[in-house]
């Protein structure tokens, strides 16, 4: 055989790789939606996380301020 071969045979094998280059990309096309919704939810995760960064960073600035307050007012009287 030298790569020439057009006959049936040929064909049916072409057939046959054809459903299954198809049958692959239909898997490769599932695992790609998988990936791309847990893509999707790591970065909900990451917003979240910010958002409880940035609350967090707020209280942990907060209360040293009002204790300073507190205590420059309550040394005033």
């Amino acid at each position: 055989m030298d790569g020439n071969d057009t006959g049936p045979r040929r064909e049916n094998n072409w057939y046959e790789d054809r459903r299954l280059v198809l049958a692959e990309l239909a898997r490769f096309n599932e695992s790609i939606t998988i990936l791309a919704a847990k893509i999707e939810q790591l970065r909900l995760d990451v917003a979240i996380l910010q958002v409880k960064a940035g609350v967090w960073g707020l209280m942990g600035g907060l209360i040293p301020t009002v204790i300073v307050v507190l205590f420059y007012l309550l040394r005033g009287k």
